[in-house]
């Protein structure tokens, strides 16, 4: 529109601020002149809490919850991180541990079935020699 208009974005940027007026943005206007020159990272805030699908709640939520101690929530996250890929590795480690009692309890079996067989027939052998 600013092309078509011929206007350029100083004049354009104080339309945009004379219609947040006129609409009752205020805040928005106030926002805006307070950092105009760093408005990105507002952008990338509403992005990503999007993309996570947070609503305003939960972000001001997230924001009181780190509040100033971010260095701590960030240290436990990744202390987290860590512990759950400990439990992931435990918990493979027990899997492949089950698997091995698994097969030598299988293995035993046969072992006991195979001696019980051949117990049989020796039973069998000696009630046959016996008579």
């Amino acid at each position: 529109m600013a092309i078509v208009l011929n206007l350029r974005q100083p004049q354009v940027t104080e339309f945009y601020t004379e219609h947040w007026k006129l609409k009752g943005l205020y805040m928005l206007n106030q926002i805006y002149q307070e950092n105009k020159d760093d408005f990105g990272y507002f952008v990338r805030l509403y992005r990503l809490a999007k993309s996570a699908r947070m609503d305003a709640r939960s972000v001001i939520r997230l924001l009181e919850i780190a509040n100033n101690d971010l260095q701590s929530v960030e240290y436990r996250c990744e202390r987290s991180k860590r512990d759950l890929d400990s439990l992931e590795a435990d918990n493979r480690n027990s899997a492949r541990l089950f698997q091995e009692l698994t097969d030598q309890i299988a293995t035993m079996r046969k072992r006991l079935d195979s001696t019980r067989l051949d117990y049989e027939k020796e039973m069998v052998i000696k009630g046959t020699n016996c008579q």
